[in-house]
């Protein structure tokens, strides 16, 4: 019952937070996990696959490109195991980076971004998003890269790229409906905003 109780949490979770995400007119999401588990694998060197929930593509102004983005949704209401799993997030986002960039021989610049709706890892919050901590959890899974050395110039535009949002359930419910969302856009777009 507890499994069942917490895959249904991360079903709403995952499809709230990609409603609230996307009516800030800086998303649009093509794929979930539950929908569309390949389109959300993230590959690394050493062949490991790791499915995040969220697919899609940042919403720029105009003349800006669009970036592809990677989300991982976490509807916990309390601390859980999210400090392991955004470390292990952290090493995936770095890893994927370096695959991506050997593969196709260019920078994606990839995003990635863990939304949670409970704090986590309180008393180290201001360095979450340091390359310094970005630089342990790659070190606490090696394994990842298979043999590749780590890469200070590219930790600091990983670094750079990686967010961590934390939601309220307050929040996500005065998000814009999909309605207001598509009108709002539908106006952007006239002016030149594109996704």
């Amino acid at each position: 019952m507890a499994k069942e109780t917490a895959q249904r949490l991360g079903y709403e979770g995952l499809h709230e937070i990609k409603e609230w995400l996307e009516a800030t007119m800086r998303f649009a999401f093509t794929y979930t996990v539950w929908d569309s588990e390949p389109m959300c694998t993230r590959p690394c060197p050493d062949g490991t696959k790791k499915a995040l929930d969220l697919e899609g593509n940042t919403v720029g102004r105009p003349g800006d490109r669009p970036r592809p983005v990677s989300v991982e949704c976490k509807k916990y209401t309390t601390v859980g195991g999210q400090a392991e799993g955004y470390r292990e997030f952290l090493a995936v986002a770095y890893a994927n980076t370096v695959h991506m960039t050997d593969s196709i021989g260019e920078d994606a610049e990839r995003e990635f971004l863990w939304v949670t709706y409970h704090p986590f890892s309180q008393t180290k919050w201001s360095e979450l998003l340091t390359v310094k901590h970005l630089r342990e959890c790659v070190e606490d899974h090696l394994g990842l890269l298979d043999g590749a050395e780590i890469d200070d110039d590219l930790l600091a535009i990983v670094a750079q790229r990686i967010g961590v949002l934390v939601v309220g359930q307050r929040q996500v419910d005065i998000r814009l409906s999909k309605d207001e969302a598509g009108l709002a856009l539908h106006h952007l777009r006239k002016e030149g905003y594109r996704a």
